[in-house]
């Protein structure tokens, strides 16, 4: 018997050619069979013939946007069931809220992480698989009742459901096998409803209280609660049916208790990795934002500071074009473990993608309080780490950090307040590495200017786009040529030729100026090399 099986199905809908592209290659490289759509109404014609295993999904398009989309696949009872993760640059809450409204199961916002995107198509297709698995055991449970009620106890094990029954007149109650097993307490021993309720968490005994009385009211009785160990199940479900009197009273309750631990896993699982970085662990950027919001908020109750630092490593792509990815994350996760030795009390870190973390300092009293933890991770960072796999390498990495303080004179949200931390990162990267840089909203932009103007003449020089141009000496008297004055000139590529005067002043105390001048003379004396070959002398 062949007991393989076959790659689960993907469709992704999206009309960007290059979102089509990278998302199957990414996909088809995990061995998914991917079906690729640039209009909606095409995967929804095509996934009515040939059900997938979940869709992959844009939000604006054409014709039919996402939420449309998704509204027709959820009205179609055959592709209901079907997980839908919405991909979309759409980064705000309102178009989340009403995909999740519209059935989607996820969201992911573009640019994303790869391995993030792998990483939640992982668990919901692992979800899906479960869910249809407990609905066939549920369907074949059904029949088995209808055959032989002999073989309903050995089906309730099989699907983890037990069953009681309690005669509200008497207070008798009943439980199956199962039920014995899911709530931990020995077979045939006599329960009550004091019983049962002792076995409910003590932090979900209110929540039952309240479902039970309701249902005793004509309510319907359905709730998940927590169950007290020693127990076979930490998570149940229960579900109930009320008989009543004429007098409007309920006499008789059937129900089932269904073991729904491993699901409750799977969803604790989707929800760290909703909230967390998959590499590390750490908070990524939602999650971090969203801290973000609420310290921001108990900082203006308490009339205290705060500063976001934005830690990005020096020159790590080198490390991973040389050592290779694998090496690469690992050294991640190292520096990740360095950074959270040298974090303090509230203060708070993440991993906002690629080499790139980030830290909230709290409950600052003065401007410079950051100073000292700031310094502490550059620190941290600084200290040699031994490549995994490559024992003879010692790897030596820095860390450019900006920072960025609240409160500000203007209203400030979380995100502009990490995107200034961002911008003082670069500045601190242009600046030379390894330090940091503070946000100022007055000198930043015209800071930021000055340095892309010098790391534009450093990538002239670098190009060869300088040019000398030589103005010979000459004596008066006798015509004679004395000698030439070097003339450098900036042949830019859009703005032609430069003067000196452009791009000399921009230089004054930089590294930069020295290495410009080592050009020139370097230039000047391979031309008069030149000249003395061809028999030119002065």
């Amino acid at each position: 018997m062949n007991t393989h099986k076959p790659p689960h199905s993907i469709s992704v809908v999206d009309d960007t050619p290059a979102n089509l592209r990278l998302l199957d290659d990414l996909l088809r490289q995990q061995g998914y069979q991917v079906r690729l759509f640039p209009r909606g109404a095409l995967a929804i014609k095509a996934a009515a013939a040939h059900p997938p295993d979940l869709f992959l999904l844009d939000i604006m398009m054409p014709e039919m946007d996402g939420f449309e989309v998704c509204r027709q696949l959820k009205a179609n009872p055959a592709l209901r069931d079907i997980p839908v993760i919405f991909i979309s640059a759409l980064a705000d809450s309102d178009n989340k809220l009403k995909a999740f409204a519209e059935g989607g199961m996820d969201y992911v916002t573009k640019p994303f992480q790869e391995a993030e995107v792998l990483a939640r198509v992982r668990t919901h297709l692992a979800l899906y698989a479960m869910q249809q698995d407990r609905l066939r055991q549920q369907q074949a449970l059904a029949a088995l009742v209808d055959e032989r009620t002999a073989d309903l106890l050995r089906a309730q094990r099989v699907a983890r459901i037990g069953s009681w029954k309690l005669d509200l007149r008497t207070q008798a109650l009943n439980w199956s096998p199962e039920t014995y097993r899911l709530f931990g307490i020995a077979e045939d021993t006599p329960v009550s409803l004091g019983d049962f309720l002792d076995k409910v968490h003590p932090a979900d005994r209110d929540k039952v209280n309240q479902q039970w009385t309701r249902a005793l009211q004509g309510e319907v009785y359905d709730v998940e609660h927590r169950v007290r160990p020693p127990a076979a199940a930490s998570w149940v479900r229960e579900r109930a049916e009320f008989a009543f009197g004429d007098n409007g009273e309920a006499h008789t309750a059937w129900g089932t208790t269904q073991d729904i631990s491993e699901a409750k896993a799977h969803q604790a699982q989707v929800d760290f990795i909703t909230h967390h970085d998959v590499l590390t662990g750490l908070p990524n950027r939602a999650q971090f934002l969203e801290l973000l919001r609420l310290c921001m908020t108990q900082s203006s109750t308490l009339q205290t500071r705060l500063a976001v630092a934005y830690i990005d490593m020096d020159g790590f792509a080198a490390i991973n074009a040389q050592f290779g990815r694998e090496a690469g994350n690992q050294l991640i996760v190292q520096l990740g473990i360095r950074l959270a030795q040298a974090v303090r009390e509230r203060q708070y870190l993440a991993r906002i993608g690629g080499d790139e973390f980030a830290v909230i300092l709290t409950g600052l009293k003065n401007a410079n309080d950051y100073l000292i933890p700031v310094q502490r991770m550059l620190d941290a960072i600084a200290q040699p780490l031994v490549l995994p796999g490559h024992s003879q390498h010692v790897a030596h990495v820095t860390a450019s950090i900006g920072i960025a303080q609240f409160p500000q004179s203007d209203a400030m949200e979380a995100e502009q307040l990490l995107r200034q931390a961002d911008q003082a990162m670069y500045l601190a990267k242009l600046a030379g590495k390894n330090r940091h840089h503070v946000f100022d909203p007055m000198k930043d932009e015209s800071t930021r200017e000055h340095f892309m103007r010098i790391e534009e003449v450093r990538h002239g020089l670098n190009q060869g786009e300088m040019r000398l141009y030589y103005q010979p000496k000459i004596w008066l008297a006798s015509g004679a040529v004395a000698g030439f004055e070097a003339l450098i000139r900036w042949q830019h590529p859009q703005r032609g030729l430069v003067p000196p005067g452009q791009f000399i002043p921009l230089l004054e105390q930089h590294p930069l100026a020295i290495q410009l001048g080592d050009w020139v003379i370097e230039a000047a004396l391979a031309q008069l090399a030149l000249w003395n070959a061809e028999g030119l002398r002065t």
